[in-house]
């Protein structure tokens, strides 16, 4: 397994409502190949999120990373300019 967090650092609460809004009308990743699943974080002070997404393997995230679908996605997130992001990837070693 392989587990991809994007840390999003926002600069204030009409940010961190624009990141909240967008991922709740995202159409989602269902049918995406080797996708798992997608969890939103948002730390206890609203001002920074964690983006996590579950892979089967690094191969299908890069795969997902280069594609069309994903250019498509992340078209419409203009008004972000403020938000700092980091991507930061794991290899999953035990899950219980």
């Amino acid at each position: 397994m392989f587990v991809s967090i994007n840390r999003l650092q926002v600069p204030d609460e009409a940010s961190a409502q624009r990141i909240e809004q967008g991922f709740a009308h995202a159409s989602g990743m269902a049918g995406v190949p080797g996708f798992v699943r997608f969890e939103l974080w948002k730390s206890p002070d609203a001002r920074s999120f964690e983006v996590v997404t579950h892979w089967q393997s690094q191969a299908d995230f890069d795969l997902w990373r280069n594609s069309e679908a994903f250019r498509h996605a992340h078209r419409d997130t203009g008004g972000t300019e403020r938000v700092q992001s980091q991507l930061v990837t794991y290899e999953v070693i035990i899950a219980r």
